[in-house]
C-alpha cells in the first residue's frame, strides 16, 4: 500500500527576548488513496476499499513565553481541512474540519534535566453528516446520520542530555 507523501512548512520568529510567535503549514497528498485492496494469502482481493480521499491540509499559529530561563509556556490554535468529504464520509471514519487548541509548557529542571506537558482539544464545530446511499448489488440499505467527534490529547516528556562538553582538543573557536 502506498501511502500518502506529507510536507510541512514551519516557522519561528523570537520578537522579544521572553516572547516567539511560530507558525506551521502541512499538506498531506491523501488524494493517492483512491481504492485499497484488502488481500489475503492465497485468496487475492477479498475487498476493496474505496476511499477516495482529497488531499489534507494544516495551518497552525502559537506564541511561546519564556517565563523564566526554567520555565516556557506557550499556546496555539490550529484548523485541519479533512481529507473526508460528504460524499465519501462514512460511519467508519466520521472525519471532518476541526479545531487544534492547545497548551504547554517546558520545566528545565537542571542542564541536563528537562520536563514537558502539553494538552491539546480538537474538536469538529457542529456535527458532520454522514449520508451513504443504498448499494443494491449486495442488499445494502442506505444509512443517514450525524456524527459529534473530539479528543483531548495529553502529552509529558522528561529529556535528559547525555554526556557532558567535548574536550577542548576537539573544540574550534573562530
Amino acid at each position: 500500500m502506498k501511502l500518502p507523501e506529507v510536507v510541512t512548512f514551519g516557522i519561528r520568529q523570537k520578537l522579544t527576548n521572553e516572547l516567539t510567535a511560530l507558525g506551521g503549514f502541512e499538506w498531506t497528498n491523501w488524494s493517492r488513496l483512491k481504492t485499497v485492496n484488502v488481500k489475503t494469502g492465497g485468496l487475492g482481493t477479498i475487498q476493496t476499499l474505496p476511499f477516495n480521499y482529497d488531499d489534507g491540509y494544516f495551518v497552525s499559529g502559537g506564541l511561546e513565553y519564556a517565563y523564566s530561563p526554567d520555565l516556557t509556556v506557550r499556546g496555539g490554535v490550529g484548523y485541519e481541512w479533512s481529507p473526508i468529504s460528504t460524499k465519501n464520509r462514512d460511519v467508519r471514519l466520521p472525519d471532518d474540519n476541526r479545531w487544534w487548541l492547545s497548551a504547554g509548557g517546558s520545566y528545565n529542571y537542571s542542564e541536563k534535566l528537562s520536563f514537558d506537558l502539553g494538552y491539546s482539544y480538537v474538536f469538529v464545530p457542529g456535527k458532520s453528516k454522514i449520508d451513504i446511499a443504498p448499494d443494491p448489488l449486495v442488499g445494502a440499505p442506505g444509512l443517514q446520520g450525524k456524527a459529534k467527534s473530539d479528543v483531548h490529547i495529553v502529552s509529558a516528556a522528561v529529556r535528559y542530555k547525555f554526556g557532558g562538553e567535548a574536550p577542548a582538543a576537539l573544540v574550534t573557536k573562530y
